[in-house]
Parts: C-alpha cells; structure tokens; sequence
C-alpha cells in the first residue's frame, strides 16, 4: 500500500524522516510492507473565506455591508467555503505539491499535531478536502519523539467519514463559533463610528475580549481606588517578630484613627513571647510550566513575550524544548522515563547539582496514565553549554531553557521540609505570630530560591513591647503578563500557548509581512493597558457574554459533546449556543454605544483612523490639525506612486518614507529613480489670488548640492545620504554604507563609496568595494 504522511510543518516532517530513517521508504503502517513518503503544509495553509463568499449571488451584499440592518448573520447561508491563506504567499505552492504528492497513493495518514481543541485535525482534513481526496485516511497519535512517532505509526486509525470525526468535528465547531464572532467586530465598529470614536475595528473575540476586560476592569479599580488607612496595636519582640489578633469584618480593634490606636497601646504591657508548637510540613515540587507560566517567569527579566514565542518556536524546531501548544501539566510514565536519562546533563547546563537529584520515580501528583504531548520541559536535544543557546537565540533562549530545565529538575529532587513555628504571648493569648523555618531546601535551593531572611529567621525573641501598626485596604496590583493568566486559568480559558499567543495578537502592532495592525492593548516594563481602540471594545462589550469566562466554558461543554458524540445535530447546537450568546450581547452593545462618552471621555483626535472623501484622500490628525491629503504622489506625464499601507503608517506617523520610480530620459532609456520625503502642510496660490494651505507628500529634492556647485544624488542604492556622510564624501574620503540594494533587489553591507565627477553640473557615486551579501 502507497501511503503518503501529511506532517503540520517542515520541522515535523524532520523528525519523522529521524525517526523512519528517510524521507521514503518501507514500514509496517497498515499492512507489513507499506510504501510511504513524507510531505508538509506549513501550519494552516487554508482559511475561511469572507462572508460575502460563503454566499449565493443574490446575498452577496447583504454580507458585505457593515449595517446594523445585515445583522445578526444566518448561518445556513454559508457554505463554510476555505480558500488559500492569502498573508501566506506559499499556502497554494504547497497545497499543490501535496496534491502532486498524493497523486499516485492509495491513502493518507494525517500526522498533525494532537492538539486538545483538535486543530491539528481540521488542519489536515480541510487540506484532504481542498484537494479532492476521496481514497482512504487514517490518523495517528503521537508525541514528540521519534520513539512515539514509531508507536503511533503501528496504531494508525482510519477514519472512514470526516463527519464522525470526533476531534476534527470539536475543532471546526470552534473555528467556526469564532468565525460568527467577526459580527461584534462589525457591532463595535458600526457602534463605534456612529458616536464619534472611530478609533478602528475592534478585535473581538472569546479570549480576545475577555483579556481586554480582564485589563479594562483592573485599570478601572486602580483609578478607581481610594487608600483606607487603618491602624491597631500590635506587638513585637525582640526578635523582630510581629504578633497581631486575627482580623474579621466588624471587629472594633482595626481603627481608622490613629489616636484611638495609639490610646489602645497606652494600656498594654510589655509581655514575653511563648511557644505554642513547631510543625513539622514538607512541600512537593509545583507541576510543572505551561508555556504562558514560562512566559510570565522570562518577561520579568526583560524580554517581550512575542520574541519569547517565536524563540521557543525555533528551540522546539532545533529539539531543545517541547511541544509549545500543550495542555499538560503532568507526565505520562513514558514521557518521564525518556527525559530522565537527560536529567544529569540538563542540571550540568543550568548549573544545578545533581546530588540533588535523587527523586526518580515519578510523583503521583505529577502524573497521568496517559497525556498528548506532556508538559512545556526541555527536549531530548541537551545544549553542551548556555553560550551554545546563547549564539543561536540570545540571551532569551537561555532563559526560555534554564526556566523549563530548572521546572522539570524540581521534580527529582526531595520535598522542600520546614518547620512551621507557632507562638503567643504568656498575658495576650490572642496575639500570634507565625513563621517557617527551614530545615531541607532540597528543590527550593534553585526554584524559588529563599531570600537571606527566610533561609536564616531568627526563633522568637524573649521580650515582646507594643506598638502601633498602620496599614491600609490593598491597591488593586497592576495588570502584567502573570496577572493576566493566573485569572485565565483560574477560569480555565485556554491552553498556555493560546493564552500567550491572544496575548501578543492584541499587543502586535505589525504583521509578519511588516504591514501594520492597530494594536488593542500597549505593553510597558510588562504592564499592560488598552488603547484607545481596547478602550472602545472594553466598554461595549462590557457586561457582554463573548467577554464572560462562562461562554468559553459552555462552549467547550458543548465541544466536548462534539468530540463524543460527533453528529451534525450536535454541530448544530454550537450554532444554537452562539446565536442566543449574540441576540443578548447585541442588545447589550447597543445600549452601551449611548454611554461611551460617560465611559471614554471626550473623542481623542489623534485616535481617529482617516476616513476618505473618495479612494485617493485619508482624512488623518497631522501636526495637531485634521486635513486630507492624496494618497498617490505623481509628476504629470512622469510617474505615478500609490502609496502602500505600510507608507501610509509611516506617513502618518510623520515619518520619511522611501520608494522608487520607474522614468525615461529623453532618448527614451528607462532608469530608476528613489523619492524621499514626508507630509507636511503646503501652501499654494490659486487663480484667484487666495493662498490655500493643503497638506500632502513633499518629496525631498532629489539632488544634494555640493560645495563646488554641482549635483549628486541624495539617494544611494536604497541609502539616503545624510549631512554627514555628504562631508565625508565632498571633502574626497571615502563612505562606508551599512546596506546596499543591488539591482536585483538583494543586499549587500558595508559597501564602500566614493564622490567623482560626472558629466556637466553632476558627480556621481561610484562604488570602490561591494561589500558582503547578507
């Protein structure tokens, strides 16, 4: 039997080609002898396509419209048409080479990623049907090792009908409750705009949402917050111990003036400290991290979580670390019994000793019969030092693997032991103080490490004087990284990866083709807030279910009827559980829409996106001012430029663009030419006499001029000449430039130039060295 093996991605299919010894061959899948060979997508590489066509002709646009009238959608309508990934100029490429790959098998086994929402089946499914696959499938299950790779490849599945498919069923009933979702979107927009905040298009979207109210409503309690200051007498030894009564509401001790406290202090007699008991605790090792916990621990020594995303990424594509998209906290009894061989040489790396690690069986608290991928830990590649990690991926990378190395090592080591120590006083009973005394660190000599203080408490003192302690009601902490996803899980939204990867969605203000995005929230020193755009959503979907931790959890109840009783009917009743979701939220964000101004404050004229008088003006705030301004630049009869979205980013932001244009001398030769310059506010002379101040793109002259009077370009091969490097170059010296662009569009750096005479009023740039292609 000719089997072709669709792997998720590039790296994926690397690994198995380790693991069967080849990109094809012979091996023993579904008969003895299976002819097989390997193939990949690259991720999703196809995408539900638009509203407007998912539709009949006749109702095109209806769905095209962003009105109120259009809304809510009726599902029925669509065909769940998927198209190619249009931001991934390879998706067609490489569907097509699946196609040719396919073309002669007699089935195919999907080997996508097991994730717990069952993307991974939908991936490989949607890809099946794209191009027309009609012979047999199976699935595998595996993780990600070579050695489950093999086990997985001697239990394929087939699956004679996607439509009962369990997992791949749970994984399109969510895409698609989120495709009905782009309808608050519209609401938000429409709502938006129509009250004067036309700020953007909001992001919204289960987990989108609910981050941002989860952001909106602390930042509210912070500004919110009023300091209660309170004050009660309390005690103190010798020792520095503090003794205090245990507070409940509606005690009378807890004063809110000083005065009464310090009264109250007055009548207190020095006391002596007495020992109640000394309990002796143990404290296992924390499961292990998922990849947002991973996250919080890295961020806080510097580093963005999108750069500790995409570095993890490329480790877990090198073999340095795990599977990032896990659900897993715990083990399964294999995944322990593979890693463990590694676990000296880990410590070895992260500078942890391995006298520690004498704890080898696998805790019962950190253990499953059986798991997909297992926890965020380190992979079965063991860097030979930090510096090898170091130069392929920085410094982040290092702290990415020594954060999974040193959560992976606690667990074998011995149980952290201490001594809790109890004690009153011989004439105040009601005073207590408490504290731990360490007795074996064991795992906590590297994870959680003990400040100075706790490693060496001093016991309790001998005299004990009162005193009075001032504090007040706590101020609401500001909302960061770690904030944000203890209240996720708490909840239980979302897996680790989801949860970082939403996270950095709404902070991007990019995409990865460099095109801009709006941003909802802004990220500093790892706090994070809303933009006015978040702002705009937080408060109409306030009070929303989509932004209610209940709807993720009825629909993965509903998900999880999906996957173990997969039927349409079952299907339907995602679409049932969305539409009452919608009819109620809709409503809701109608009536919020006539508060914004109560919630936001005044409009902010410089968050305003540009509106268009017609499709060659944006309206934009430049310099203070509103105005329009053409969004193509043009010399009659010379050239035209049509500004991209990226230049227009740039451009609005006043910054100086760069582009270039094709012209023609007058012997009718084509040649090049680079155009610089920004916005600015102009002035013109109209036939009447008026003087009419417009703004729009003034081009920089394209020529310096130099100290003998003639001209020379002001743009180099893609470089603009600046002040300094035109002194370099007129005084006779030699300019080094950083980056070059050859005429086939590749660079080179550190290329050397030079100034020389030219023919008539002109020099020109000559080069001396090319310099180096990067």
């Amino acid at each position: 039997m000719k089997l072709l093996i669709l792997c998720e991605k590039n790296s994926a299919r690397q690994t198995f080609e380790k693991a069967l010894n080849g990109r094809s061959g012979v091996h023993s899948i579904v008969t003895p002898n299976d002819e097989y060979y390997l193939t990949n997508a690259s991720g999703h590489l196809l995408e539900l396509a638009d509203p407007e066509d998912q539709v009949s002709e006749d109702k095109k646009d209806y769905y095209k419209t962003w009105d109120l009238q259009n809304i809510p959608w009726d599902y029925t309508d669509f065909t769940w048409k998927k198209i190619p990934i249009r931001s991934n100029n390879r998706s067609t490429e490489l569907l097509n080479k699946i196609k040719q790959d396919a073309r002669d098998k007699d089935g195919i086994v999907i080997a996508t990623d097991n994730d717990p929402s069952g993307e991974g089946d939908v991936l490989g499914w949607e890809i099946l049907e794209y191009i027309n696959w009609t012979k047999k499938v199976y699935r595998i299950k595996f993780e990600d090792s070579e050695k489950s790779i093999l086990h997985g490849l001697e239990h394929p599945k087939e699956i004679v009908n996607r439509n009962t498919d369990g997992a791949y069923l749970k994984g399109l009933s969510r895409q698609r409750f989120d495709y009905l979702s782009m309808q608050y979107s519209r609401v938000a927009k429409i709502k938006s705009k129509e009250m004067g905040y036309d700020y953007g298009t909001p992001k919204a979207g289960r987990l989108k949402s609910l981050i941002l109210g989860i952001v909106g409503r602390q930042w509210a309690a912070i500004n919110g917050y009023v300091k209660k200051p309170f004050y009660e007498a309390r005690y103190k030894d010798n020792s520095n111990h503090e003794y205090a009564r245990k507070f409940e509401e509606g005690d009378t001790f807890r004063h809110t003036g000083k005065v009464h406290a310090e009264q109250e202090v007055q009548n207190l007699s020095d006391d002596v400290p007495k020992v109640l008991e000394s309990k002796r605790k143990t404290a296992r090792p924390p499961l292990l991290l998922d990849l947002s916990g991973m996250a919080s621990l890295v961020q806080k020594k510097g580093y963005g979580t999108d750069t500790i995303e995409k570095v993890y990424q490329n480790m877990y594509q090198d073999g340095y670390v795990s599977y990032p998209r896990t659900a897993d906290k715990k083990f399964s009894q294999v995944q322990f019994d593979e890693l463990l061989p590694l676990a000296d040489e880990i410590a070895t790396v992260v500078g942890v000793s391995t006298a520690l690690l004498t704890h080898k069986e696998l805790r019962s608290t950190h253990k499953v019969e059986a798991c997909e991928h297992g926890p965020n830990r380190p992979g079965q590649k063991v860097p030979s030092s930090l510096k090898e990690l170091e130069t392929k991926y920085g410094k982040v990378g290092v702290e990415i693997y020594t954060t999974l190395a040193k959560s992976f090592l606690a667990i074998l080591c011995e149980d952290y032991v201490y001594d809790v120590r109890i004690a009153t006083l011989e004439n105040h009973p009601e005073y207590i103080s408490k504290f731990n005394m360490p007795v074996e660190l064991n795992f906590r000599k590297f994870l959680n490490p003990l400040s100075e203080e706790q490693l060496y408490p001093r016991d309790f003192g001998t005299t004990a004087s009162s005193f009075v302690f001032s504090g007040s009601n706590k101020k609401p902490s500001k909302p960061n990284s770690t904030f944000i996803f203890k209240y996720l899980i708490k909840n239980d939204v979302g897996t680790g990866a989801t949860r970082l990867s939403t996270l950095n969605d709404l902070v991007r203000d990019k995409r990865p083709d460099g095109r801009p995005l709006q941003p909802m929230l802004l990220v500093s020193k790892g706090v994070y807030s809303l933009t006015p755009l978040g702002q705009v959503e937080y408060a109409l979907l306030s009070g929303c279910f989509l932004s209610n931790p209940k709807a993720t959890r009825v629909l993965q109840d509903a998900m999880a009827e999906v996957e173990t009783n997969p039927s349409e009917e079952k299907l339907n009743k995602i679409y049932d559980i969305f539409s009452e979701m919608f009819s109620n939220d809709f409503v809701t964000m109608q009536k919020n829409s006539q508060n914004l101004k109560d919630v936001l404050g005044d409009v902010k004229p410089e968050a305003l996106v540009s509106s268009s008088k017609d499709s060659n003006t944006r309206q934009i705030m430049y310099e203070g001012r509103s105005g329009y301004y053409k969004v193509t630049y043009s010399q009659k009869g010379r050239f035209s430029h049509k500004f991209t979205k990226s230049e227009i980013n740039a451009l609005e932001q006043g910054k100086k663009i760069m582009f270039d244009v094709s012209r023609k001398t007058t012997t009718g030769k084509s040649y090049k030419q680079t155009i610089t310059g920004k916005l600015a506010w102009q002035k013109f002379t109209n036939k009447q006499g008026e003087v009419i101040e417009y703004l729009g793109f003034k081009a920089d002259d394209s020529n310096r001029k130099a100290k003998d009077g003639k001209f020379y370009p002001r743009v180099f091969r893609g470089h603009e000449i600046t002040d300094a490097d035109a002194e370099i170059l007129e005084n006779g010296r030699n300019l080094t430039i950083p980056v070059i662009t050859l005429n086939n569009g590749e660079q080179n750096s550190n290329a050397v130039v030079k100034l020389v005479d030219g023919s008539g009023k002109y020099k020109k740039i000559e080069i001396v060295e090319w310099g180096k292609r990067i």
